[in-house]
């Protein structure tokens, strides 16, 4: 989304499933960024979105370069968010793309997936 006020409201409106309903949810790496990512001239400090180009493959076999602009994430902000929501027990994980486990976040990890649970009362 672009601002915070907006991912607040999306999450708000995930707190919707009955009592004792769960959430996943993943978000980009905010650590894994800074770590691995060598050119950070599109990097907004103050937003913490990258902003550059990817080639695509289009329909008539030819490339096309769109922008692709991407916000990262820390575990802590991500957790006071969804506690914000309503939701408990917010657990995080380093993952990959398709890749889930249950290991530690760290600057490997491209991915953060978080759990959440809405309490039953």
């Amino acid at each position: 989304m672009d601002n915070d006020a907006e991912n607040q409201a999306i999450l708000d409106a995930t707190f919707t499933p009955q009592a004792g309903g769960r959430v996943v949810l993943s978000a980009m790496n905010l650590l894994w960024l800074l770590r691995n990512v060598e050119d950070l001239s599109g990097f907004d400090p103050q937003t913490h979105y990258m902003t550059t180009k990817e080639r695509v493959l289009v329909e008539e076999g030819g490339e096309e370069e769109l922008p692709l602009h991407e916000r990262y994430y820390v575990f802590p902000g991500l957790r006071r968010d969804l506690e914000r929501a309503g939701f408990r027990n917010v657990i995080g994980f380093g993952a990959d793309a398709g890749r889930f486990s249950s290991r530690s976040i760290n600057t490997e990890s491209p991915q953060i997936l978080l759990y959440a649970l809405k309490p039953k009362a």
